[in-house]
């Protein structure tokens, strides 16, 4: 977590976001609860962490599972990643 005063005013907006949605995911009781507690981060996030030049491999080797090898190229497919 790299700003964790951010990350609990995040955590405090989706919160109040799924208490006052039409459909109330959260009740008010839940609600007070679940703000009291802290921030928990699963992990350190580097748990798919790969480098970066191995990035555009990865997607090749997904896109020709996901379509035929000819196609993958000819369809004019856009992809787009992200490297954290």
């Amino acid at each position: 977590m790299v700003n964790p005063k951010r990350a609990k005013v995040r955590q405090q907006y989706i919160l109040e976001r799924m208490l006052e949605l039409h459909y109330h995911y959260i009740m008010q009781h839940q609600y007070e609860d679940a703000a009291k507690q802290p921030l928990v981060v699963k992990g350190a996030g580097r748990e798919f962490s790969v480098h970066a030049e191995y990035v555009a491999e990865m997607v090749c080797q997904m896109m020709y599972a996901q379509y035929h090898r000819e196609e993958a190229y000819t369809l004019g497919l856009n992809v787009v990643t992200t490297n954290h």
